[in-house]
């Protein structure tokens, strides 16, 4: 198994390898938020972002089932936000099932045609990642470049 801890890039033979890095996880004890090193003394909120559909028919869809950072549940310490890309109708909510570990996308009447959003998740409390720099000190505080 040559290929164990490599990832690939490209195609075929010229496919480009390189060794997976290690991300480093912190927390800061102001706002109980997780930040990833990026090197540098320079730190940044764990968060990501994809798109879920509801589907013509249902209402709700399952974002997140099962999924845990170094053994935290993430529907128990996860932010999510959800936006519409076209009108959900009356109400459209985020739940997280903390005993089941799931988060779900639910609207509030059964969609007519297909709705997309796009989501966002972060680890930890929401806060704003705009007054957000950690430069030199690995905890979040205000700095400008």
């Amino acid at each position: 198994m040559p290929d164990l801890g490599q990832a690939q890039t490209g195609h075929g033979v010229k496919a480009l390898r390189s060794t997976p890095k290690q991300l480093k996880l912190t927390a800061s004890d102001k706002t109980a938020a997780m930040f990833k090193c990026m090197g540098n003394n320079h730190y940044v909120p764990m968060l990501w972002a994809g798109t879920a559909t509801v589907a013509s028919g249902t209402t709700a869809v399952v974002l997140a089932s099962g999924v845990k950072f170094y053994d935290m549940d993430l529907a128990t310490y996860a932010t999510v936000i959800a936006t519409a890309k076209s009108d959900p109708g009356d109400d459209f909510w985020v739940a997280h099932d903390t005993g089941a570990n799931t988060i779900t996308l639910t609207i509030g009447t059964t969609a007519a045609d297909a709705i997309d959003f796009n989501v966002q998740y972060m680890l930890g409390p929401g806060i704003d990642i705009s007054t957000l720099s950690t430069r030199g000190t690995g905890a979040p505080a205000q700095s400008y470049p």
